[in-house]
């Protein structure tokens, strides 16, 4: 579909799909389901619906390849139902959240071995880098959906020998620190032996994808590149993001509050579903990629319509009071209630998505 128009392969016709996955829990439960010995005579039959096999539940769907005319945005596959149901959402959107904010990878050493560690205090004293120089780093492990747990702190922290002056970021001057120093220097070999960075103009104990410093001191959504749901928390103590996670922040100018809206967005059921209709990159395990392409494209409604006011403030009391969705049964409840709202926030309380 991306060839050049004077290709000989290139049609007018949509292309057809048809696409199968594992159901863990079927609407209506499995047994009035039609059943079937392999998923290979459910495929020749190409009928949507879910079918019962020895090892599971399945469901098919089919429909049209949907893809834009600029190659660099993301395809997906929907039935004509899902596709609607698509387009009534972002109708009702107020934009993207790319529109508002900035949504970043983490830093990437190429070499977490020897930047992370969750062990510097075992290092001898004249190898340990300086306290300056060490930060504490956000990973996947430490993701959970809208806070982390109260006095929960990163395990890992991070060698960050880069630091802004006058607006610009620039490594360190390892002679300010010759402990760090000598750290980096028995590592030589290994970070020397980076030729990408070298041949970048870097020095030789850069870190690959180091980011902007002065950014992370700012308030951030954080949450993982890999995850069967959504696990999407904020950040208010400038803690540094490591690769296997992404973090938004608002553009300059971009009203503070619009950051819980986000949050209560990323985080909803209605969001999920969009996901895996708009975007379909499902791994083993039912596991989704969160990427900067997906995510930066999720819709979001009006910030000033007073179901978003309503969504601002229950996250806000969710933040205040991390026992409501930590260890407490009233989770589902707390969740429930953001989901019916996300759902109001973007007019589809009465139909509900797509089955």
């Amino acid at each position: 579909r991306r060839r050049e128009d004077d290709s000989p392969r290139r049609t007018g016709h949509r292309a057809r799909f048809i696409k199968i996955y594992s159901q863990a829990n079927p609407a209506g439960g499995d047994s009035s389901l039609p059943s079937s010995e392999s998923i290979f005579e459910i495929l020749k039959r190409s009928e949507a619906g879910c079918y019962r096999l020895p090892h599971g539940v399945f469901e098919v769907t089919s429909g049209d390849l949907i893809l834009g005319p600029d190659p660099s945005q993301v395809w997906s596959l929907t039935t004509a139902q899902e596709a609607e149901w698509l387009h009534r959402v972002r109708a009702a959107s107020c934009g993207l959240f790319a529109d508002i904010a900035a949504v970043r990878v983490g830093i990437k050493t190429t070499a977490d071995d020897v930047f992370i560690r969750s062990d510097w205090d075992s290092l001898p004293l004249g190898m340990r880098p300086e306290p300056e120089l060490l930060r504490p780093l956000l990973t996947h492990e430490d993701a959970r959906r809208w806070s982390l747990p109260k006095g929960a702190k990163p395990t890992a922290h991070i060698l960050y020998p880069h630091e802004m002056v006058e607006g610009y970021r620039r490594p360190v001057d390892l002679d300010r620190y010759p402990a760090a120093r000598a750290y980096l220097e028995s590592n030589r070999e290994r970070l020397a032996g980076r030729r990408y960075v070298a041949e970048s103009g870097r020095k030789w104990f850069e870190i690959w994808v180091p980011q902007e410093p002065d950014a992370w001191v700012l308030p951030k959504i954080v949450f993982p590149d890999i995850s069967p749901e959504p696990r999407f928390y904020l950040d208010l103590d400038g803690r540094l993001v490591n690769g296997d996670c992404y973090w938004i922040t608002l553009l300059p100018q971009v009203p503070s509050d619009c950051l819980y809206l986000l949050l209560a967005v990323a985080n909803s059921n209605l969001m999920s579903q969009l996901h895996d209709l708009a975007f379909g990159n499902k791994l083993y395990s039912a596991r989704r990629r969160y990427m900067t392409q997906y995510v930066a494209h999720y819709p979001y409604p009006d910030p000033m319509s007073s179901v978003s006011k309503k969504l601002i403030s229950l996250v806000k009391q969710i933040l205040e009071d991390p026992s409501r969705v930590h260890g407490c049964p009233s989770i589902h409840e707390v969740q429930a209630e953001m989901d019916s709202l996300v759902e109001e926030a973007f007019g589809l309380r009465s139909h509900g998505a797509p089955s």
